[in-house]
């Protein structure tokens, strides 16, 4: 029955995984086999040996990463395993996210900002309390939306989260449970049998999240427009490279959930911090006032010299990391 596996799925079904892991390292030491196949690591130094670019043997993802979206017709730059395959992708991907294309991108960011700063304003009026979490959500999918199909989700004009976002949001709920039932095919098969209706759900879910994202996906693909985005660099090498329609799709989709509720809940919990801790809030605001004026001062490049700023979004990182899971890796034969 493999119980020994039990513990660790249990930690993760429970959302208390990372602090249980923690505990283990901190009596343990950097490496604590977690389950009868896995070993966890937490030194900077495995972080570099694991997932750095090494020649030979490499650490391939494992298993965990199958059966995502998109999996039966195109691998994306996520789900995709085959190291050469994968170098090849990031190569593919690599001029949609350079500095000269983010600069050219930094317009559409700003115009979504600026509105969501006036909405926030009209509904903190309006209702006297506004829910921050949910609302930088509804930002930062709209922006991404913008950068991806060159169409946002209408979250921040309505303040209503499209039944898209709900989806994803939905499927990353069932990441631990989905997880577990992959270890213990047994506890699969009763989960089915108590809870018939769980995995159609979740098929329909899938499904409807990949029909509408290869909607907008083709939409964007013919659309005649000058307007920079990530699409835009991807369809001018896609023929290079012979990239199908579906594997656009399939990497668009890796951009809306990868870019858009790790960013509000990074937002979420600097903001929350920053309240429980009124000196750091005061020294935050000390350092923006006194390098600008203007809000039109505010750029992406005057923004990264702000050191204190940048301290404490990695200190929000640290705290609640948005992926608070290791990234499964498989062992190379040889490796020591």
């Amino acid at each position: 029955m493999d119980c020994p596996k039990l513990p660790y799925s249990l930690s993760y079904l429970s959302g208390r995984q990372p602090w249980d892991l923690l505990a283990l390292h901190q009596r343990y030491g950097p490496a604590v086999r977690i389950s009868p196949t896995e070993v966890s690591f937490s030194s900077a130094q495995s972080w570099t040996d694991i997932y750095a670019p090494r020649k030979g043997a490499e650490f391939i993802k494992s298993p965990f990463y199958d059966g995502g979206n998109f999996a039966d017709k195109a691998h994306s730059i996520v789900s995709e395993r085959d190291p050469v395959k994968h170098a090849q992708m990031r190569k593919f991907l690599a001029r949609a996210f350079s500095e000269q294309s983010l600069r050219e991108q930094e317009g559409i960011i700003d115009g979504v900002i600026q509105r969501w700063v006036d909405r926030v304003g009209e509904v903190s009026k309006a209702e006297g309390t506004v829910d921050l979490t949910r609302w930088f959500n509804l930002m930062t999918f709209d922006i991404i939306g913008l950068l991806a199909f060159g169409r946002d989700f209408g979250g921040v004009e309505s303040g209503k989260t499209h039944f898209w976002i709900s989806d994803v949001l939905g499927s990353m709920s069932q990441a631990s449970l989905s997880d577990t039932l992959a270890r213990f095919p047994w506890a699969g098969k009763i989960y089915m049998l108590l809870r018939p209706g769980w995995l159609k759900r979740l098929m329909a879910a899938s499904q409807r999240h990949q029909s509408y994202t290869m909607k907008v996906t083709t939409q964007r693909i013919y659309e005649k427009t000058d307007r920079k985005d990530f699409m835009s660099y991807l369809l001018s090498d896609r023929e290079e490279e012979a990239i199908s329609d579906v594997q656009l799709a399939a990497h668009a989709s890796d951009f809306v959930i990868a870019g858009s509720e790790t960013t509000a809940t990074t937002l979420a919990v600097c903001i929350h911090h920053l309240l429980l801790n009124p000196s750091i809030l005061q020294n935050l605001t000390k350092e923006i006032l006194s390098k600008f004026s203007t809000y039109s001062e505010i750029t992406a490049s005057s923004s990264a010299r702000l050191k204190y700023l940048h301290a404490v979004s990695l200190e929000a990182l640290r705290i609640f990391a948005p992926l608070p899971l290791g990234l499964p890796r498989v062992v190379p034969r040889g490796a020591e």
